[in-house]
């Protein structure tokens, strides 16, 4: 299951601090501060809904400073030329 992730916080001062905490969480292959609507973008892949459950609600949401996330699906991912992205292994 891959997902996007968007964070807003409250101190964008301090925004690159928080890159660490967001990318320890398990299934975050990326993190992305962002300008616009959310702060940070996320990618994370994870196996199943419940686990994607544990890194919303357990993980990010209990990072102090994090006011909101939006949780997006990924339907389908084409690499830089066009072609479909090569599929991680289901479990």
């Amino acid at each position: 299951m891959t997902r996007l992730i968007s964070l807003d916080k409250t101190n964008r001062c301090s925004s690159p601090a928080y890159t660490p905490q967001f990318s320890r969480q398990p299934g975050v292959e990326w993190v992305a501060l962002t300008a616009g609507g959310s702060d940070f973008v996320l990618l994370v892949r994870v196996p199943d809904a419940e686990t994607l459950r544990d890194v919303v609600l357990e993980g990010l949401q209990g990072i102090p400073g994090v006011r909101s996330t939006q949780t997006m699906f990924v339907l389908d991912e084409l690499d830089g030329r066009g072609e479909p992205s090569p599929r991680p292994p289901s479990r």
